[in-house]
């Protein structure tokens, strides 16, 4: 099971990328961001063995 979320500066969460399971290997996720304003944004990968958060910046 792998879930990819992203969150605002408060910690809310904005989107939910991906919730389920994933073949191994390299994958592609979009965020398009449009519902919410410029900044920054932090997306999260979980899994059972592996997690990660890492900061982006959406600009429009």
């Amino acid at each position: 099971m792998v879930k990819i979320q992203v969150y605002d500066l408060l910690g809310k969460v904005i989107a939910t990328l991906h919730d389920g399971k994933l073949a191994a290997g390299h994958h592609q996720f979009t965020f398009s961001g449009a519902s919410v304003p410029s900044g920054i944004y932090f997306y999260r990968v979980e899994s059972a063995n592996f997690n990660s958060v890492r900061k982006m910046m959406l600009v429009k």
